[in-house]
């Protein structure tokens, strides 16, 4: 990696624009800095790709049902050091 450049990564899985997709970034544009993970949730690839209003209203609904048990909790509310 060159100096003074970061690797970005992003959180979105499938919706994703990162380095991966743009490049390295200059730290020159970089502006504040991470803080916690919030929330994390279990879901399979597969309901991650589904599209249309049916599957988005049939995921609201499964996050709304398991909300607390696919809820990764080791993982929510971590401070980013």
């Amino acid at each position: 990696m060159p100096p003074g450049m970061y690797f970005m990564m992003g959180d979105n899985r499938q919706n994703r624009e990162d380095s991966r997709y743009w490049g390295f970034v200059p730290r020159a544009i970089i502006i504040g800095r991470p803080l916690l993970k919030y929330w994390s949730f279990k879901a399979t690839e597969e309901q991650l790709e589904r599209a249309g209003s049916a599957h988005r209203l049939a995921w609201i609904g499964q996050v709304l049902v398991q909300l607390f048990p696919d809820t990764r909790w080791k993982r929510a509310f971590h401070v980013i050091h």
